[in-house]
């Protein structure tokens, strides 16, 4: 993520996130899956994770629009049947916010780009649980490892006037303190934005 310059950082001039939060950090994984070798290389770690935390599946459904893309290279390596999750139901057609196979009654993987507040999964974990799926398991290519995340997945946080009714195991591949330890190393950013940076994991909604 460093070398590709998908990780950004400002102390300055923060960063709007899609959540509409300023920070100091903006992860485009966007830029690792335009590569094939990096694609490989994340659907390997995702295959890694499966077998070593030994994750049951029938399909893998990707949240839109960023999990879409490591969905779609985990699916064709696995051979597994693919769909995704889209934020909104569709505003025309069939109107349906889970799109492809139907997951009723089916062990469903999701996978996502990236964890912050964790509301776009669990968003997308609701919808395919209110259309049958079983699904007890979220993956992800890197998680910011937010307290706000940790406690919707265990059922302890509302997101969008919904709250999940059961848990879901959130895996991803790095995570934000390993990354910056790695960039501290690496003197990626100096000691100083180091530090800011630490500090502001510790209340990055400054609650």
């Amino acid at each position: 993520m460093l070398e590709s310059g998908a990780l950004k950082f400002d102390i300055k001039n923060y960063f709007v996130w899609s959540s509409g939060h300023r920070m100091p950090v903006y992860n485009d994984t966007r830029l690792l899956l335009g590569d094939y070798d990096t694609r490989m290389m994340v659907s390997e770690g995702f295959q890694d994770t499966i077998r070593e935390k030994q994750i049951k599946y029938d399909m893998i459904f990707g949240v839109a629009t960023a999990g879409i893309s490591p969905a779609t290279t985990l699916a064709d390596s696995l051979k597994a049947p693919l769909g995704y999750v889209r934020s909104t139901p569709k505003g025309y057609g069939l109107g349906k916010a889970v799109e492809g196979p139907d997951p009723s009654g089916k062990k469903t993987l999701v996978v996502e780009e990236l964890i912050s507040t964790g509301k776009s999964a669990a968003r997308a974990i609701s919808e395919l649980r209110k259309s049958g799926a079983r699904v007890n398991h979220c993956l992800s290519i890197f998680n910011y490892s937010f307290y706000i995340s940790q406690r919707i997945f265990n059922c302890m946080e509302t997101f969008d006037d919904d709250v999940l009714e059961e848990p879901c195991t959130v895996t991803s591949l790095v995570y934000w303190d390993t990354l910056i330890d790695v960039a501290a190393e690496m003197k990626y950013v100096s000691d100083t934005q180091i530090g800011l940076l630490r500090k502001w994991k510790k209340d990055p909604f400054n609650k």
